[in-house]
């Protein structure tokens, strides 16, 4: 059969005003399919949020889901040939989905990951990302205030590189600016000699 599978410390807010946003609706969980399972991690918080699954959703620790976030592994209508093959979902630990966001099937989010209100997810989105968008693209690495409380609040190699290529490109640009003005207060020095004086 299908199963459920909820940790510990997870809170469900289905109330209209239980969210200060407003929830549209009650939290929902829909499992379709023999053998379908979806998994909540612990510490997960829902508000609002609707999940539908058909092949699998799995949702990592402390998640995060603002209001009204829908979470599905399929185009559902299955009888329809457009809707195609249901793909499992998988979201990280310490993920933070925002308002509104539609994580569809097939999406795949790296942990610590944080993306914007009214995004939807269709591809993978790579841990420590900051991301946004119809389809949702990555906007920046996420920085360090923004780790998350577990192990996968520390930064991936990837994004620490990218922020040192940040920091390095402002260190030469900031160079090309003291070479600049070094060579202009050397010009106006050559302007004061005497021979050059009107």
């Amino acid at each position: 059969g299908t199963r459920v599978i909820v940790g510990d410390g997870c809170s469900f807010l289905s109330g209209a005003m239980d969210n200060q946003i407003g929830n549209n609706h009650p939290c929902s969980v829909w499992v379709h399919n023999a053998g379908t399972v979806v998994k909540i991690g612990q510490h997960v918080g829902f508000s609002g949020t609707s999940i539908g699954a058909f092949v699998g959703i799995t949702i990592g620790d402390r998640v995060r889901c603002g209001a009204n976030v829908l979470i599905m592994d399929s185009n559902w209508h299955p009888e329809d040939p457009r809707s195609g093959q249901p793909r499992p979902v998988v979201i990280g630990n310490d993920v933070w989905l925002g308002v509104g966001v539609m994580v569809l099937k097939g999406a795949k989010i790296g942990e610590n990951s944080v993306i914007g209100a009214n995004s939807v997810v269709m591809g993978e989105i790579p841990p420590n990302s900051i991301a946004a968008g119809n389809p949702c693209q990555i906007i920046l690495p996420t920085k360090e205030r923004f780790r998350g409380s577990g192990s996968a609040g520390k930064l991936s190699k990837g994004s620490e590189q990218a922020a040192a290529g940040v920091k390095g490109s402002e260190q030469a640009e900031a160079g090309a600016k003291g070479s600049e003005l070094s060579q202009q207060g050397s010009k106006g020095g050559d302007q004061l000699q005497p021979g050059n004086n009107p």
